[in-house]
C-alpha cells in the first residue's frame, strides 16, 4: 500500500462549533443523506477507508504514543503493543475478508417447497448510521476497533471517543478529520451534556464501551427510539487460586495482569480468591512478584482525581489488611495522579472493597475454597471473565460449570481475548453482545 495523501478538512467537534445542536443537526442530516445514496456501499469505498484508517494508525505513531503517555502515563512499548498492533492487524484482516463477508450467501438447505420452486439467499447489507461511543483505558483501541467493522460493513459512523482521555481525544480528532471520508465518518468531542444530546437522534446501532452504570443510561436513551445496542461492559473479573494450582507461577501472572495499566482494564483480575491450603504462600508471593513488576517504575496514571480519590477511599473502608506494595505519590510534575499497586488481604466477601468493579491497582484476596469461590462468584453480577489456576482437569471442569462469565481463561488471565476467530463479550452486566460483527 502507498501511503495516501491526506486532503479532507477537519471535521467539525464541540471544540470548534458554538451552537452544537444545530452543528450535530447538519452533520447528522449529511450522514443520513450520504448512506441514502449509497455512497458506503461498495466494496472499493470500504478498502479505500480501510486502508485509510491503516495509514492514520502509521503515520502517526509517534503523535499517539505521546497522547496515550500523557493521558495515561502509559510506556510506548505497551501502547504499541496493547493498542496500536491489535488494529493494525484488524485493518489487514478485514481488507482482506471484506468481499467475502459482504457477499450474498445461498441458503444450502431452503425446504422442500424452496428446493422445488426457488432458491433461497442471504443478502448482508449495511445497517445505515450509527454511533460509536469510545473508552478512556485504551482510547484508541477500543474506539477505533469498532470503526472497523463499521467502516468493512459499509455504515456511516459518528464516533465519540471519551473526553477523560483529553490528548487521545484531541489527537484522534485531528487524525479523523485529515484522513476518513468526511461525508460518511464524523468524530465529536464533547461530556456527558453533548453525549446526552446525540442519544436523542435515532441511529441505526450503538456500539458502547464503557461502565455498566453509564450503559443503562445509554440503553434507555437507545430504547426511545427502539436502536439496538452492542455494549462491551466490565465486571469483577475472579482469579481463582486451587489447592493444586501452581503457585508462584499463578501469582506471578495474576499480579502482571491485574497491575497493567494501572488495572484499568475490563477484563483485568478485580480480585482473588486463594483455597486455605495454599493461602499465606500464594499471599506472600503475589506480594513478592507485585513489588517486583512495581520497582520498574513504568505504572500507569489513574485518568483522573475522581477516580483515585474513590479508589483511596475503598481502601480507607475496607476492612482487610493493606498491603502498600508501590509509592501512592503524585507521579509527574503536571500532577497526574498516580496510586501505587496494593494488596488488600484477608478480605470477606462483604469487605466494602467488593462492593463495585474496582478498576484500579487494588487486589483483594479472599481465603475461600473452591467451592466457596464458586458461591461468592455468582452471588455477584456475572463477570466478562472468569480466570482459573489449577492444575486438576476436574477442579477446571467444576469451576467452569458452577459459573457462568463472558470467557474464561485458565492458569493465565485475559489471553482468550486475543484468540482469533473466537467470540468475545460478556453476559449479563458485563455485556449485552459479543464483538464488534452486529453493524451489518
Amino acid at each position: 500500500m502507498a501511503s495516501p495523501t491526506a486532503t479532507a478538512e477537519a471535521a467539525p467537534t464541540t471544540n470548534s462549533i458554538k451552537d452544537f445542536d444545530s452543528d450535530f443537526a447538519k452533520c447528522y442530516n449529511q450522514l443520513q443523506g450520504t448512506f441514502a445514496r449509497g455512497h458506503t456501499k461498495p466494496i472499493q469505498w470500504r478498502k479505500w477507508q480501510l486502508k485509510q484508517l491503516w495509514w492514520m494508525i502509521e503515520d502517526n505513531q509517534d503523535k499517539i504514543f505521546n497522547a496515550l503517555t500523557d493521558d495515561l502515563g502509559r510506556h510506548e512499548m505497551e501502547s504499541r503493543a496493547s493498542d496500536l498492533l491489535g488494529l493494525k492487524t484488524d485493518i489487514l484482516e478485514h481488507i482482506e475478508h471484506v468481499e467475502e463477508w459482504a457477499a450474498t450467501r445461498p441458503v444450502p438447505d431452503a425446504g422442500f417447497l424452496f428446493g422445488r420452486l426457488g432458491k433461497a439467499r442471504i443478502r448482508m447489507e449495511p445497517l445505515g448510521v450509527v454511533l460509536i461511543i469510545g473508552a478512556w483505558n485504551f482510547p484508541f483501541l477500543l474506539t477505533l476497533q469498532p470503526v472497523i467493522a463499521a467502516v468493512a460493513a459499509g455504515c456511516c459512523i459518528v464516533i465519540k471517543p471519551s473526553e477523560l482521555a483529553t490528548n487521545s481525544e484531541r489527537v484522534m480528532a485531528n487524525l479523523v478529520a485529515s484522513y476518513m471520508d468526511e461525508t460518511a465518518i464524523r468524530l465529536v468531542t464533547g461530556g456527558p451534556e453533548e453525549t446526552t444530546k446525540i442519544l436523542k437522534y435515532k441511529f441505526d446501532h450503538i456500539f458502547f464501551t464503557g461502565s455498566a452504570k453509564v450503559a443503562r443510561f445509554i440503553t434507555a436513551a437507545a430504547a426511545k427510539n427502539l436502536t439496538p445496542t452492542t455494549l462491551e461492559l466490565g465486571g469483577q473479573c475472579p482469579a481463582i487460586v486451587t489447592k493444586t494450582a501452581n503457585i508462584d507461577l499463578s501469582a506471578k501472572r495474576i499480579a502482571s495482569v491485574k497491575f497493567q495499566n494501572a488495572g484499568q482494564i475490563c477484563l483485568s483480575v478485580n480480585h482473588a480468591f486463594a483455597d486455605p491450603s495454599i493461602y499465606d504462600q500464594f499471599l506472600e508471593r503475589l506480594e513478592y512478584w507485585t513489588r517486583r513488576f512495581a520497582a520498574t517504575g513504568q505504572m500507569c496514571y489513574i485518568i483522573n482525581q475522581r477516580n483515585r480519590d474513590r479508589l483511596v477511599n475503598l481502601l480507607d473502608d475496607s476492612k482487610g489488611r493493606v498491603i502498600q506494595c508501590g509509592d501512592n505519590k503524585s507521579s509527574k510534575a503536571n500532577e497526574r495522579t498516580h496510586l501505587g499497586p496494593v494488596i488488600v488481604a484477608d478480605v470477606s466477601p462483604s469487605d466494602a472493597i467488593m462492593s463495585e468493579e474496582l478498576f484500579g491497582p487494588i487486589c483483594p484476596v479472599i481465603k475461600a475454597t473452591m467451592d466457596q469461590a464458586a458461591a461468592i462468584t455468582n452471588t455477584l453480577p456475572r463477570p466478562l471473565a472468569i480466570y482459573i489456576f489449577s492444575s486438576e482437569r476436574s477442579e477446571i471442569d467444576y469451576l467452569q460449570d458452577s459459573t457462568i462469565s463472558g470467557g474464561v481463561t485458565i492458569n493465565d488471565a485475559t489471553l482468550h481475548a486475543g484468540v482469533p476467530n473466537a467470540p468475545f463479550g460478556g453476559v449479563g452486566d458485563s455485556a449485552d453482545r459479543r464483538g464488534a460483527a452486529y453493524l451489518a
